[in-house]
């Protein structure tokens, strides 16, 4: 445990924050970069919602919703609070009119990959009430990989067909793998 958390130390103080300035440096000269911190700069960090959430989903495009939407549909219409964190901007009209469907009960966050905090990872800790962080197929954030610590994680659609090392070493982190199919499991 102590080696897991000493390696997330060394990403976020080494890796992740000099490529995090860098990058918001190089926003006031690229339309690219600047759009993506527009975009997370949209975040609420206000909820809706005055109770805990049952769970959170992390979904990274449109396919990965998709995939998990009948889940998060089913959980909302039973009355429960749902956290849905996102990382592109493809995804974010159906995100909205999810809100708007359920409004006092789905709360949503913008992944903030280029947050400038040395530890991201505590702030979205700080938004994340639910017990249960659910990722979706591979797009393994660190700053989402680190609630392995702190919450229950689920991970639907694991493909572990043809992945490399780090892909088996990662997969440790999940209490729980739903494979997308046999080959998979």
């Amino acid at each position: 445990m102590f080696l897991k958390r000493f390696t997330f130390v060394l990403y976020f103080l080494l890796i992740r924050f000099p490529i995090v300035v860098i990058i918001n440096l190089l926003s006031k000269f690229s339309t690219r970069l600047k759009d993506r911190v527009n975009f997370e700069s949209r975040n609420s960090w206000k909820k809706d919602a005055p109770l805990a959430a049952k769970a959170c989903f992390h979904v990274s495009s449109q396919g990965e919703l998709e995939q998990v939407y009948c889940i998060i549909e089913n959980l909302l219409k039973s009355g429960n609070v749902i956290e849905l964190i996102y990382t592109s901007t493809s995804v974010e009209d159906d995100v909205f009119k999810l809100k708007s469907r359920y409004s006092h009960s789905l709360e949503v966050l913008r992944l903030p990959v280029l947050d400038l905090s040395v530890f991201p990872q505590e702030k979205i800790n700080s938004w994340i009430t639910a017990p249960t962080v659910c990722l979706c197929r591979y797009d393994f954030y660190p700053e989402l990989l680190y609630f392995n610590f702190t919450k229950k994680m689920i991970l639907f659609n694991a493909r572990a067909k043809n992945k490399g090392l780090l892909y088996s070493f990662v997969i440790k982190y999940f209490d729980i793998v739903v494979a997308a199919s046999e080959e998979d499991s």
